[in-house]
């Protein structure tokens, strides 16, 4: 059974990552980096210095492939930083072909009144979890202090599941469900673990000598993305630090990627929805004689490309039209197929 995950209390937070300085990082540098070798791993393993300290340190890929151009991207300039703004109303994540990358779809203006679609594929995502210490030890009945997890999870679950890196801080946590029969305390401190999410998920039952629960084992990179960057909506968004790359991997007329979650922030100001172009189609399908395996013979659609959706509907129903008809395969059209057509088309 999958276990509940644990609610993340934003006020229990030690300190903001963005208030976190040089001289903080250097008391704080519990970064686990690890060197595969064959046969063989070597961790380095070394106690933090303060766990009163935040633990996680910023190191943000730079990808040799992407370049910007501001010149081909409609820019909006916010507190002297110029920015991608964005109305994002659809989210997508592929967590197999790539990993901690979520793709925000939407409308970006191009114009006085004018939009077209836009792109925002947020990279780098980890995996987090958090790990609810044991009171005991269950051989030697020994309290058991966050040290002690931090040292199992570094001696024996990472190299376990080959996990060569992770970020990883102590964090007070409170419980959001009273669940009968589950022993999770409402408050408590939990060793809060980041990882790429180019490594596997750890197992949702994983428990060990120090540590009985592991929460956040089956949460995904866009709903971890939703939480943290507070995307209670479709709603403009801005984009800072983006990069444009040189391959697009959508259909969007523009495409930028952000390299961290903090890059993203709500649009302050209230400003009306674009609108969006909606269509709506019909398909016709008949089943193959040879095959017995149905077929589409047939596709019609209407298009809107000035749907308002805090408006009513527009008188006109739709601002383009299109149909297609087609054949099974092995098939041919009937004799007077061209006539029927012609006599019958209102075009």
């Amino acid at each position: 059974m999958e276990e509940t995950a644990a609610h993340v209390d934003e006020d229990s937070m030690d300190i903001p990552m963005d208030d976190i300085d040089d001289a903080m990082l250097e008391q704080a540098d519990l970064v686990v980096k690890r060197e595969p070798q064959a046969m063989e791993v070597k961790v380095k393993a070394e106690p933090p210095v303060d766990w009163s300290m935040p633990m996680f340190v910023d190191e943000p890929k730079t990808s040799a492939d992407v370049t910007f151009d501001k010149g081909t991207c409609p820019m909006v300039t916010v507190d002297e930083q110029e920015m991608f703004k964005m109305y994002y109303f659809d989210a997508y994540e592929n967590s197999y072909n790539n990993p901690g990358t979520v793709y925000l779809f939407g409308k970006v203006e191009v114009g006085e009144g004018k939009y077209t679609s836009a792109c925002v594929a947020v990279t780098n995502i980890p995996r987090t979890v958090f790990i609810l210490p044991r009171d005991t030890h269950p051989d030697t009945g020994e309290d058991i202090k966050m040290l002690d997890v931090y040292q199992e999870f570094n001696d024996i679950i990472a190299p376990k599941f080959k996990i060569n890196k992770f970020q990883s801080k102590p964090s007070s946590k409170k419980f959001a469900w009273n669940v009968r029969g589950l022993d999770v305390p409402y408050e408590s401190e939990y060793l809060e673990v980041r990882y790429s999410a180019e490594y596997a998920p750890l197992p949702f039952n994983l428990e060990g000598k120090t540590f009985h629960r592991v929460f956040g084992t089956t949460q995904t990179a866009q709903e971890l993305l939703i939480l943290q960057g507070r995307l209670k909506g479709p709603s403009w968004i801005l984009a800072k630090n983006c990069v444009t790359p040189r391959l697009q991997s959508t259909w969007a007329t523009y495409e930028v990627a952000v390299e961290k979650m903090s890059d993203l922030q709500h649009w302050k100001e209230e400003l009306p929805p674009p609108p969006l172009s909606c269509i709506s189609l019909s398909l016709k399908t008949m089943i193959n004689p040879k095959t017995n395996a149905n077929e589409i013979i047939s596709i019609a659609a209407l298009v809107q490309s000035e749907f308002h959706i805090d408006k009513a509907s527009p008188s006109q129903h739709y601002s383009q039209h299109l149909a297609a008809i087609t054949i099974p395969n092995n098939q041919v059209y009937p004799y007077d197929f061209d006539k029927a057509v012609k006599a019958t088309s209102t075009n």
